[in-house]
């Protein structure tokens, strides 16, 4: 972590935060940096960290359990929330398997929410990790398990990285789903994961879907990388007849 990634995590103060930032800039130990920050200043406030990938949560909280963090700080995958709000309040689960069953089971949850079955404000922080990944109504159900008390919501976002891409491009402002974020938003442009070599080669690939797209702050932009100076060889480019030959 660099002085600046330092200061942020240290200074993002009260209220919902947006940081944007590109593939390698960061976002991740900025977030584990956070939860130890308010893990202090929250004292016995459950906090809670979200992702859309399984394999990202396991990290996530071997990362927490390595700062000592468990007895207040869990991280888990959104799914596997949803799943634990469904036991933990005597939700009907749904019937269905795979694609269906799992938009089922969010549509429960958060009728539970609307029906308070399941409470709102459950967290005292709640900390969103490649939150390009969510549905916008994922992100509103999410926003109202921070207490009003501390109302401390950190979303970490990159456009470009969505995986989950139904709705992702649709368009949507983060007021509309509950992100109170006007004023506390972020954008890192620095990429620190890679040499200046591979990043050239890396966006020269994707120029024509990953061109940067400013957006009002409240909205959702398409942030292009910079190069943290980082200088290695030039990647090898080969070329094969078919993937067996590969």
């Amino acid at each position: 972590m660099d002085l600046q990634q330092e200061q942020l995590a240290r200074s993002m103060g009260e209220g919902h935060r947006v940081i944007h930032g590109v593939a390698g800039s960061g976002k991740t130990m900025i977030l584990g940096y956070r939860a130890q920050v308010l893990a202090q200043a929250l004292a016995s406030k459950p906090i809670l960290i979200l992702c859309f990938n399984r394999a990202l949560a396991a990290r996530l909280q071997q990362m927490v359990e390595e700062r000592e963090l468990s007895a207040t700080v869990s991280a888990r995958s959104f799914h596997g929330w949803c799943n634990d709000q469904l036991r933990l309040y005597h939700l009907r689960r749904p019937e269905g398997t795979g694609d269906e069953f799992i938009e089922k089971l969010v549509q429960t949850v958060i009728q539970g929410v609307d029906s308070g079955q399941v409470p709102r404000a459950q967290y005292g922080a709640v900390l969103v990790d490649e939150g390009h990944d969510f549905e916008p109504e994922w992100l509103k159900l999410v926003a109202q398990m921070v207490h009003p008390e501390t109302n401390s919501l950190l979303v970490l976002y990159d456009d470009a990285q969505s995986i989950n891409r139904r709705k992702a491009r649709l368009g949507f402002s983060f007021a509309e789903v509950g992100i109170q974020a006007r004023g506390r938003t972020t954008i890192l442009r620095m990429n620190y994961r890679n040499t200046a070599q591979i990043m050239a080669v890396a966006c020269e690939f994707a120029r024509d879907l990953l061109s940067a797209k400013e957006a009002e702050e409240d909205a959702i932009p398409l942030v292009a990388p910079q190069s943290a100076g980082r200088s290695g060889s030039l990647p090898e480019l080969r070329s094969f007849a078919g993937e067996e030959a590969g």
